[in-house]
């Protein structure tokens, strides 16, 4: 009796599916085990017990840079964006060439040329003072994005009070508008 051919594929398929391949039986190398450190390696309390103040330190400095100069905090950002890009988040954008040497430093790449000065004036000057409070502690990298994630907080609370102000002249405007039409649409005593 012939076997019908859908049946024949069917069990052919199956034979060559379900048949165990070498490949199957081989060994593969088990997981690399990350090494088991005491301490966490990055850590939002890092610098608790070695500068206790550097939030309000790097806040300080933040919060007058963006009363002074608004572009602070978008230029910021942008400069920690372009020194974690390259190379991660080392902080190595903050480093000029030295005079004579061959090599441009990230700084003065072609492409970080249009980094605003008031970024790196920003990191400089919350660089120094953090510095003189706890001296050889605090890495550049760090005060960076430190200083950027302030400067985030800071344009938010910015923005929410510019909507809090549209917000209430467009209430004034309707409620004066309101008034006005009910004003107008009372009679007028005879």
């Amino acid at each position: 009796m012939p076997v019908p051919f859908s049946l024949l594929c069917f069990l052919t398929l199956l034979i060559i599916f379900y048949t165990p391949s070498k490949c199957a039986n081989a060994k593969s190398p088990p997981p690399k085990q990350l090494p088991a450190h005491r301490h966490r390696l990055l850590s939002v309390d890092y610098y608790d017990k070695t500068c206790p103040h550097l939030d309000q330190l790097v806040s300080s400095i933040t919060t007058q840079q963006f009363k002074d100069a608004p572009v602070s905090a978008p230029a910021t950002l942008r400069l920690f964006f372009h020194d974690c890009f390259v190379e991660g988040c080392d902080g190595s954008i903050l480093i000029s060439t030295k005079p004579g040497s061959k090599v441009a430093a990230e700084k003065d790449a072609v492409d970080n040329k249009g980094l605003r000065p008031e970024a790196f004036e920003s990191i400089k000057k919350a660089k120094a003072l953090v510095e003189s409070k706890c001296p050889g502690v605090v890495s550049c990298a760090d005060i960076l994005a430190i200083a950027a994630r302030d400067f985030v907080h800071l344009y938010k609370k910015e923005n929410d009070k510019k909507k809090m102000v549209r917000i209430r002249i467009q209430l004034t405007a309707v409620m004066q508008i309101a008034a006005k039409k009910t004003v107008d649409s009372n009679p007028n005593p005879n």
